[in-house]
């Protein structure tokens, strides 16, 4: 995946990559952890994964975090499904649901 920082005016920071070697389908900006922060969860085009870098406070993220779900997940949505006051993922796969 691709990140440009935005500037004040409008412009961007030239990109940053984070490379998980097997493509990437969907994305969602969520504070999985409550921190204050913006972590990213990323899903696969292949295999059966979903990757999540936790933000750090300087705008960085930490190493991907690779979780196992179903095959070629596709769609990625974070939202608090069992209403316990913690943001889960609910995700869509090609391979199987």
């Amino acid at each position: 995946i691709s990140i440009l920082f935005g500037y004040e005016n409008g412009s961007f920071h030239n990109e940053v990559t984070y490379e998980f070697g097997n493509g990437s389908n969907s994305l969602v900006a969520a504070d999985l952890n409550n921190d204050n922060i913006l972590d990213i969860v990323v899903t696969g085009s292949n295999g059966h994964y979903v990757n999540i870098l936790f933000g750090n406070r300087n705008g960085s993220f930490q190493s991907p975090n690779k979780y196992q779900v179903g095959v070629k997940p596709t769609d990625v949505i974070a939202a608090d499904f069992n209403n316990d006051s913690r943001l889960d993922l609910g995700l869509t796969n090609t391979g199987e649901n």
